[in-house]
């Protein structure tokens, strides 16, 4: 099927990538290259502009002066406790709960800057685990220990930089803002940029008002197309002169993840086996043939 979009493209469109997986998989009367991201439990946007009258010209789009990328991280970086706060930071520990749809239950989250991150939920079933040692990503649960690569590793990675959403200036590239948006009753400017490791693009929404990041938007480039992960931020609270959302609420196509945290710590001695991959399962007794 790879190889088969991959013609079509090449034979109608110039190469360009028009027709992705997603195309047919979603069952849209019209192709649509990107799929959406769930939506239970998100805010509704805005609704659409009442219609000119008979006779009346449209309305006028409004024109906005909007502020220049650099002024609204910077607003963002005063808004969490100021541009040098979170430099000082080696170490979080979370603890709360977590509601992933296919399992819930009480979540605790262990990080070492630069790299290093072990996530436990522990359910009924057994725990879930997912990790990265600085090395190599993994996950695990009832059923075994798997090793993680690509795109699954990339964005294990990038949940083990405990501080990446703090540092938007070190982490995301060729900023731009293109417009505004409400989310909720909030205003936000719509940056879009790249992050630094040059991996697909990102879309950050700032609070007009607070300064607070309030959601992003991330696009993985891959062979089914574009694949988007929207990660919305709330309830800010302050741990150790640092503001923090202690709502997290990560949507992809088809699901929806939403944490909320009851305890958040820095700088705490973390051992460092907390983050060792587990070793695999032994290998269970040779099949009985009589």
């Amino acid at each position: 099927m790879l190889q088969m979009t991959v013609a079509i493209n090449q034979q109608n469109f110039k190469g360009h990538r028009e027709v992705t997986c997603n195309t047919c998989h979603r069952g849209s009367a019209k192709p649509v290259s990107i799929p959406t991201v769930a939506e239970a439990n998100l805010p509704p946007g805005p609704p659409p502009p009442p219609p000119a009258a008979p006779g009346e010209a449209p309305a006028a789009k409004l024109v906005e002066d909007f502020p220049a990328p650099d002024a609204l991280v910077g607003k963002y970086a005063q808004a969490i406790g100021g541009a040098s706060a979170s430099e000082k930071l080696r170490s979080r520990v979370d603890k709360g709960s977590v509601d992933a749809g296919r399992f819930s239950g009480d979540v605790e989250d262990l990080f070492v800057a630069p790299d290093k991150w072990i996530s436990i939920v522990h359910t009924p079933q057994g725990d879930h685990r997912v990790g990265d040692d600085g090395t190599t990503a993994w996950q695990a649960d009832a059923h075994g220990m798997r090793e993680l690569h690509g795109g699954e590793a990339a964005a294990v990675k990038h949940s083990a930089d405990f501080t990446r959403d703090f540092h938007l200036s070190k982490n995301f590239t060729e900023m731009k803002v293109s417009g505004t948006e409400k989310i909720g009753d909030r205003n936000t400017y719509v940056i879009r940029a790249k992050p630094a490791d040059g991996a697909g693009s990102v879309k950050l929404y700032v609070d007009a008002e607070s300064g607070f990041l309030l959601r992003m938007v991330e696009f993985e480039d891959t062979p089914l197309g574009e694949i988007p992960t929207q990660t919305d931020f709330d309830d800010y609270r302050a741990v150790d002169g640092i503001e923090v959302p202690f709502t997290v609420r990560i949507a992809r196509p088809g699901n929806v993840t939403t944490t909320h945290y009851t305890e958040i710590q820095f700088n705490t001695t973390i051992p460092a086996e907390k983050f060792t991959k587990p070793a695999p399962p032994p290998p269970g007794p040779p099949p009985n043939h009589q």
